[in-house]
């Protein structure tokens, strides 16, 4: 009898196929951001646009899904099979996100062509579907002094805006209050609109990069706010050198070897020693992990890494911390011999090459003022083989399990494995965030952790490489050593396990804006600066999930129970409780009590 997930915990551990969760990270993160460019952006704004008389693309968004889940099945995902397999799912993966963010931009642009705004500044809305009501800092390029092909020839153009003063930017709500803003000027670029019914409308225009922080931002629906151009201050904040970071919220401390300590000033809780590198020798397959032999392994517990103050601004701020580490190219040369063999993978003993290499790891903290959590970026440029790098994240205390997100759930998983698991690994997988102990670690593209067994230390793999696929043969698969360029990017936060809403507060961390300038348009103004369209209350456990029209155009919502008991959600308007299949079920009302593990979908009347 098994009980709990039908993972193969109840077996020796050496045919879990666990640790496909880390072979070729590069499809994970691919993966991960267009589902949620789907789930929380392409859907709810494709809703939102409907009242600006936009008929709802089914057929697009079912397009793109069924093309994004054919890099979804069996070993394309898991990415354990041939190297032409996965070079196919590139393509995909780049033709899916080119339509998702076509479907965005254009129900965007319909919607902000209909809003009405006040006479001044440059207005732009940002988008957000999160399910609660969050800050968040936004990224935008903005273009001004626009000057078309058909008043100018367009050899004289960049000439005649190269003419105009330099300028910066204040930013505000549309109540007048001011957003902290950092500017950055990108130069004189060409582009381009396509009328309907025209060639395209070409132009040459001045662009900025716009780095804002938006306060109370709907939890489902957007925000209005303007930019208003102004002559540029010599008011920049210099880098002060001071190799800490610190809000109202957290304070981080950066200690000679690159480790970094959390406080959490709200909670008084703590957690030092975060963020040393750990690599090892990798001799087993795209399936499953195997130490070498000689379990020769290298961290940066005694590194003295380049450390400096890469961004400071009012914004925040930003540290860089540069570790080079010398490790072996590869496996020895007897692990050719083993591999054509066909030597089991648990029977494998290669040792790690005595040649060695240097490996750089560049971490980038960043916290700004608004941030209730460390955002941690790790940049990569492997062109070694034959390896596992992992960061090693202690928790702050000793617990017997942790958790971790799942596939619509919360699971709790024993820290120690059952009696009869032989192998030294205790790798698992993790959707969206794990915590144990004092911290939660979320992110949505690196899905394979390891927690100790007295649960006083998580380890997040950032990067695995190997050379076969290991299925019973001979199938060399060496792209998956994954030569390139990776970056990584996860979220630290403390809790002191009073926190019974960790998931909700990670699917909203977890959920992208998007922002777009208002294009020039004559169409009547109908639509409100601000929407929220999230008229519904829900308890702490519930989290949200869609927000989507129907086959027959009626509207969809959902969410999925994480607590232990039932809960309640409350709505303004009425709606039937329905299926996956979304169809009409139960009577119409406006409070639905939800059971523990539920996933509730709800139609409108």
């Amino acid at each position: 009898t098994v009980h709990g997930e039908l993972t193969s915990q109840q077996s020796d551990g050496w045919s879990t196929l666990a640790n496909t969760a880390s072979s070729r990270i590069y499809l994970k993160q691919a993966n991960a951001k267009i589902e949620r460019l789907l789930e929380r952006l392409a859907e709810p704004i494709s809703v939102m646009a409907t009242e600006a008389g936009v008929s709802y693309p089914h057929e697009y968004l079912a397009f793109a899904w069924k093309l994004l889940m054919e890099n979804q099945i069996h070993d394309s995902i898991t990415g354990c099979s041939l190297d032409e397999v996965h070079r196919e799912m590139e393509a995909r993966f780049e033709k899916v996100e080119q339509t998702t963010m076509a479907i965005i931009q254009s129900a965007a642009r319909k919607i902000t062509e209909q809003i009405a705004t006040n006479d001044a500044g440059i207005p732009i809305t940002v988008f957000h579907a999160g399910g609660v009501e969050a800050t968040r800092t936004v990224e935008l390029e903005l273009e001004t002094d626009a000057i078309h092909f058909s008043e100018m020839h367009f050899e004289l153009i960049p000439d005649e805006l190269a003419k105009l003063p330099e300028q910066s930017f204040r930013m505000e709500t549309s109540n007048g209050e001011e957003i902290p803003v950092v500017v950055e000027p990108l130069g004189i670029h060409f582009n381009y609109d396509l009328p309907e019914r025209k060639f395209r409308d070409s132009y040459f225009a001045r662009k900025y990069k716009l780095t804002f922080t938006v306060e109370h931002l709907p939890a489902v629906g957007y925000q209005t706010i303007y930019a208003h151009p102004v002559a540029v201050s010599d008011d920049e904040k210099e880098l002060t050198g001071d190799l800490q970071l610190e809000n109202q919220y957290l304070k981080v401390e950066i200690a000679p070897n690159g480790t970094y300590s959390i406080l959490d000033k709200e909670t008084a809780v703590e957690v030092a020693g975060l963020g040393a590198y750990e690599d090892v020798g990798d001799i087993g397959n795209e399936y499953m992990f195997k130490e070498t032999g000689d379990n020769l392994r290298i961290n940066t517990f005694n590194s003295k890494p380049e450390i400096r103050v890469l961004r400071e601004d009012k914004l925040g701020k930003t540290i860089e911390i540069k570790h080079e580490i010398e490790i072996p190219v590869s496996a020895s040369a007897t692990f050719a011999e083993e591999k054509r063999r066909l030597v089991w993978h648990p029977d494998r003993t290669s040792h790690r090459s005595d040649n060695r290499t240097t490996f750089k790891i560049t971490t980038e903290l960043t916290l700004n003022k608004h941030d209730k959590q460390l955002t941690v970026r790790v940049k990569l440029d492997n062109q070694v083989d034959d390896h596992r790098l992992r960061v090693l994240l202690p928790t702050g205390k000793q617990t017997e399990t942790h958790q971790a997100g799942s596939v619509f759930e919360v699971v709790t998983r024993a820290n120690k494995q059952v009696e009869e698991w032989t192998n030294p690994a205790n790798d698992n997988r993790k959707q969206g965030f794990v915590t144990s102990g004092n911290i939660v670690v979320a992110s949505l593209d690196l899905p394979e952790y390891e927690v100790s067994d007295q649960g006083d230390r998580l380890e997040l793999t950032l990067l695995r490489a190997v050379s076969e696929i290991g299925d019973w043969g001979d199938f060399p698969a060496y792209e998956a050593e994954c030569h390139r360029e990776i970056t990584a990017e996860f979220h630290v936060f403390l809790t002191d396990e009073s926190s019974v809403n960790v998931p909700a507060q990670v699917n909203a961390l977890l959920t992208p804006t998007f922002a777009i300038q208002h294009p020039s348009s004559s169409k009547e103004k109908i639509l409100a600066e601000t929407k929220d369209f999230a008229k519904w209350k829900v308890a702490d456990g519930l989290v949200f999930s869609a927000f989507k029209l129907a086959k027959d155009n009626q509207p969809i919502i959902r969410f999925y129970q994480t607590g232990s008991e039932p809960k309640l959600l409350n709505t303004v308007n009425l709606w039937r409780k329905s299926t996956i299949l979304e169809e009409k079920a139960g009577d119409a009302k406006n409070q639905f009590t939800v059971k523990p593990n539920e996933i509730i979908t709800l139609k409108g009347v």
